[in-house]
């Protein structure tokens, strides 16, 4: 009978802890079991590839209102690597679309100015997010109107 319930409670000692890793993993990602994350990269296209945004885009399965997106969206020059091409004085905005059925549920922004920044955060709606679009600018500083963008990336959830 001791034997038994010392396999009881080591049984119960390796649940509990594979259930602790499952949790801990699947809340720093932002998602549910069994998510599949995928990598997205999107840049302005510009001649010099100074600027661009690339992480993973991580939907929760359960209903689909929501997708984490993690990441990081580079402006260059940076500070500690001028690099080939000199500071132009324009910033760096990648743009994440959710859409639903074709209809925009929900948009975020990310913005560098001569910086590398990491970014986490989740595009929501209330109905199932189906594809999300990201696409990167060049902005000039105001009042010229004269900014870029890289071809839009999309991405199909599901």
């Amino acid at each position: 009978m001791r034997q038994r319930g010392a396999l009881l409670r080591t049984a119960a000692v390796l649940v509990t802890a594979g259930l602790t890793g499952w949790v801990a993993a699947t809340a720093s990602a932002g998602t549910s079991a069994g998510d599949a994350g995928q990598r997205f990269y999107a840049d302005s296209g510009g001649s010099c590839l100074r600027d661009y945004s690339d992480g993973g885009i991580w939907p929760e399965r359960l209903r689909g209102l929501n997708v984490g997106i993690t990441g990081v969206i580079v402006d260059r020059p940076l500070p500690d690597a001028p690099g080939p091409c000199p500071d132009d004085g324009s910033s760096t905005t990648a743009t994440f679309t959710a859409y639903a059925g074709g209809v925009v549920v929900d948009v975020k922004t990310q913005q560098a100015d001569n910086e590398q920044r990491e970014f986490s955060f989740d595009l929501l709606a209330s109905r199932r997010i189906d594809v999300i679009v990201v696409r990167v600018c060049r902005v000039p500083p105001s009042p010229t109107p004269t900014d870029y963008c890289g071809a839009p990336q999309k991405y199909l959830i599901g």
